[in-house]
């Protein structure tokens, strides 16, 4: 398994045991149906290397990846909307900053997952009009090439 499988698939499972949202790969809540809410995304951004051999061969890096939170509100209710952000969002940002266990490196890894931290959780877009929302929440994965 690669370093990204095995995030994702540690990811998800450590979640999954505290909440019951189905995982998407959409990335805006135009490409989910209305039945798909509550749900999550996880994509993975850029790879920078931070650590190097005195050869030049990397030891340390770390990957960058996205959460998405989706959810929809009655239409018209910004305080719902808002009400539910400050109620969801938390979940996430406890999960991501301690929640997540990294693995222990299985026989053959060639890699170890260090830690996760978060970066950035996006600010409420609030629409009186719309129906659907996301929760955006940047961060990032460090590990270590065995």
């Amino acid at each position: 398994m690669t370093r990204e499988q095995l995030f994702r698939e540690t990811f998800r499972v450590q979640l999954a045991a505290i909440i019951s949202w189905p995982v998407h790969f959409a990335t805006s809540t135009d490409d989910l149906a209305p039945s798909d809410f509550p749900s999550y995304s996880l994509t993975f951004g850029d790879t920078k290397f931070i650590a190097f051999t005195p050869t030049g061969d990397p030891t340390r890096g770390e990957q960058l990846f996205t959460v998405r939170y989706f959810f929809s509100t009655q239409q018209l209710n910004t305080d719902l909307m808002l009400h539910r952000r400050s109620e969801e969002m938390p979940v996430i940002q406890d999960f991501v900053t301690s929640g997540y266990v990294p693995p222990a490196p299985a026989p053959g890894d060639n890699y170890r997952i260090d830690n996760s931290q978060l970066l950035e959780i996006s600010a409420p877009a609030v629409s009186r009009t719309n129906t659907r929302f996301v929760i955006t929440f940047k961060a990032k994965y460090s590990f270590t090439i065995l």
